[in-house]
């Protein structure tokens, strides 16, 4: 999912923080049904700021300014919304 404008955006990050919660996907906001129900807790919906990435397109779309909020359901450590855990040393 890609959000644009800054309010929307702002809105849709707190919106999945409140859900997230702690892992439980239990709380009010937006839902990932296949995070909440991964019984083995290895994906979640991972949400990035694009202006600290600067992707000029993603999942497809082309034309990214850097002002977007991008969402994406996958593994816990991919930090860049690639697909790939992401190691740290």
């Amino acid at each position: 999912m890609i959000v644009r404008g800054s309010t929307l955006a702002a809105s849709c990050l707190a919106h999945l923080r409140l859900q997230r919660r702690l892992g439980y996907w239990d709380g009010p906001g937006i839902i990932s049904s296949t995070a909440a129900t991964d019984p083995n807790g290895l994906t979640s919906v991972g949400v990035i700021d694009n202006a600290e990435f600067g992707y000029t397109d993603f999942a497809g779309i082309f034309g990214l300014v850097g002002t977007e909020i991008l969402v994406k359901y996958t593994w816990y450590g991919d930090a860049d919304l690639n697909g790939v855990v992401t190691a740290t040393t």
